[in-house]
């Protein structure tokens, strides 16, 4: 392909003119911003669609001791707080979670942030008493719930919309199949 001269000459001046305007240069910024804008989005999209992004705060809360006794059951040992109550760690489908262990609960009671995080299903809506008067929970099936060595499988548990707090009341739901013995400002949870 052969080019006029006076085409080339053309050509050459048109885009000396765009530099001298700074039409170049805008093109040259222009796109930067666009590529750091697309670099961005796409970055960010990892954030936008992850569910339950919040976790628990679980640093000085007390750690399960897990045994075996020589009967072949599960012994789980937990130490009273600085409160009086029985806050520990523990799980919810494999997930760390804060329990407050509570035998005035009917079920495991999950604040909605959480079950949220703990990508928990809402069921049916149900209204609960509580120290706090009524309250409006969703039933939810807990797949997997460990304390220590003792795993409960399909726990029933209840996400309450109005429950704040990093902490799970871990409730009947789940103890009523342990056998439980309080002494010296410790608490057995036996299976």
């Amino acid at each position: 392909m052969k080019i006029d001269p006076k085409d080339a000459k053309k050509i050459v001046d048109i885009s000396l003119a765009r530099v001298a305007r700074g039409d170049v240069q805008k093109e040259k910024y222009r796109n930067i911003v666009i590529l750091l804008l697309i670099i961005a989005s796409l970055l960010a999209l990892p954030f936008l669609f992850k569910r339950g992004d919040y976790a628990p705060k679980i640093s000085g809360v007390a750690i399960p001791i897990s045994s075996k006794k020589s009967d072949g059951k599960i012994q789980v040992i937990i130490n009273q707080d600085k409160t009086g109550h029985y806050r520990f760690v523990g799980k919810i489908n494999g997930k760390q979670v804060v329990f407050l262990l509570d035998t005035g609960a009917s079920l495991v009671a999950i604040p909605k942030k959480l079950a949220i995080y703990l990508e928990l299903v809402p069921g049916q809506t149900v209204q609960a008493k509580t120290a706090n008067g009524m309250s409006t929970s969703r039933l939810t099936r807990i797949n997997k719930l460990e304390v220590g060595g003792i795993t409960s499988l399909g726990v029933l548990g209840g996400i309450a919309d109005g429950m704040g707090g990093d902490e799970i009341l871990l409730g009947m739901s789940f103890l009523k199949k342990l056998e439980i013995q309080q002494k010296a400002g410790k608490i057995t949870l036996i299976k």
